[in-house]
């Protein structure tokens, strides 16, 4: 039997969040499909889905690439895609922009500060194989938790 949004919902929140950076070296990040939310303390800040052939730890890779030729790139204003969206989401809402501007520099040093932040910041997550579901759970999460980067 199917599980509803409302318990993947609750076994999402209920799950004991774990430090990204951790999690990223440990394994422990699933490869399937589901939902993550990264959170700081009790503040809910991002919620993402996989997608494709993309699951959980290669999307959530995706929000921590803090590898030194990432960081060049923003450094040089050419770091368009390479950074996730919550470090980008954060760095505009730093710097008051309505969109990335991704050939200045002060952008990409934000991007980077805030690639830092994420690594840190608490993880959780719970696997979800139907992509419709899903979106179902994205959606109940950003009504019901509002997390602060996610820009609808």
């Amino acid at each position: 039997m199917t599980q509803t949004v409302e318990a993947y919902l609750k076994d999402l929140l209920s799950m004991k969040p774990v430090r990204l950076a951790v999690a990223r070296t440990d394994g422990s990040i699933p490869l399937e499909h589901g939902v993550y939310l990264f959170s700081e303390r009790d503040a809910h800040l991002f919620v993402g889905t996989s997608k494709g052939t993309r699951g959980i730890r290669s999307r959530v890779g995706q929000h921590a690439a803090v590898r030194k030729e990432t960081r060049e790139k923003f450094r040089n204003g050419l770091g368009r895609g390479a950074a996730g969206t919550l470090a980008t989401n954060m760095a505009r809402e730093e710097l008051g922009m309505a969109r990335p501007d991704w050939s200045d520099p002060v952008f990409g040093e934000a991007v980077v500060r805030h690639m830092d932040r994420v690594a840190v910041m608490q993880l959780r997550w719970v696997t979800v194989k139907d992509a419709g579901l899903r979106e179902d759970l994205r959606t109940h999460v950003l009504e019901d938790l509002r997390p602060r980067y996610n820009h609808r």
